[in-house]
C-alpha cells in the first residue's frame, strides 16, 4: 500500500522545485507543504538529494510509487537514475521521430500534436524542474537540453512535411509556426498547472488537450 506521506511529498516537492529552485528549497518547507513534520520527513527520506531524486523517479517511472520501499530512501536508492532519465529522452525522442524516418503517410497533424501534448503533460513536471535548475541538475539538465533540442526540430520537420502534403496551410515562416505549435502545447500541457501566474485554477488535463487542440486545428488545418 502507498504511504500517502510519500505522495504529497512527491508533489509539493516537485512545485517547490520548480517555483523556488532546488537550492532555495528548504527541507522544512517540503515538510509544511506536505503537512508533516519535519522530524517525520527524516523517517522518509535521508535528505533533500534523496527527495529530488525520488521525485525525478516517480516520473519516469508511474509505476515505483507503487512500490515497496525500505525507509529511509536514500541517495544511493538511486544510483541508475541518470541512466534511466537518458535512456527515456531517447526512447521519446526515437518514438515521436519514426513517423517522419519511416514515411508513415497514415501520421497525420492531428494525431502529432496529441503526441505532443501528452508527452509534455507526462514529462512536464521533470521539464519544469530542469528548466529551473540548471546547475543543481547536473548531466540530466544536459540531457535535457539535447532532448528538447531534438524535439523541437522534429515539431519543426513535422510542419514542413504536413504543409507539402497539403494537410496544413502554407505559413510564411514555418519554423515559428512549429515553435508556436510546440509552446502551445507546452502552455497547456505544463505551464497552466504547475508554474503559471494563475495556478490551482483546477483545470483537468483532458480540458487542457481539448482547448490547446481545438485551438490548433483551427488554426492550422485545411
Amino acid at each position: 500500500m502507498v504511504d500517502l506521506r510519500l505522495e504529497r511529498v512527491c508533489e509539493e516537492a516537485s512545485k517547490l522545485f520548480i517555483s523556488k529552485g532546488y537550492a532555495r528549497t528548504q527541507i522544512n518547507y517540503i515538510a509544511n507543504a506536505a503537512g508533516i513534520s519535519v522530524g517525520s520527513i527524516y523517517t522518509l527520506f535521508t535528505s533533500k538529494k534523496a527527495i529530488f531524486d525520488f521525485v525525478l523517479k516517480c516520473i519516469i517511472d508511474g509505476n515505483y510509487m507503487g512500490n515497496n520501499m525500505a525507509l529511509p530512501i536514500k541517495e544511493s536508492d538511486f544510483a541508475s537514475l541518470d541512466g534511466e532519465i537518458l535512456n527515456v529522452c531517447k526512447e521519446l525522442s526515437e518514438n515521436f521521430e519514426k513517423h517522419i524516418l519511416d514515411g508513415d503517410d497514415s501520421y497525420d497533424f492531428k494525431q502529432m500534436i496529441s503526441d505532443v501534448f501528452d508527452i509534455i503533460s507526462r514529462y512536464g513536471v521533470a521539464f519544469l524542474i530542469f528548466q529551473s535548475n540548471g546547475s543543481d541538475s547536473g548531466v540530466l539538465y544536459a540531457y535535457y537540453v539535447q532532448f528538447r533540442k531534438l524535439f523541437c526540430e522534429n515539431v519543426e520537420k513535422y510542419v514542413y512535411n504536413f504543409m507539402e502534403k497539403g494537410e496544413i496551410r502554407r505559413c510564411e515562416f514555418p519554423e515559428h509556426h512549429a515553435r508556436l505549435i510546440l509552446e502551445t502545447l507546452s502552455w497547456w500541457g505544463m505551464h497552466v498547472k504547475y508554474d503559471a501566474f494563475e495556478t490551482n485554477t483546477g483545470i483537468s488535463q483532458d480540458v487542457s488537450k481539448n482547448v490547446a487542440m481545438d485551438a490548433l486545428l483551427h488554426a492550422y488545418t485545411i
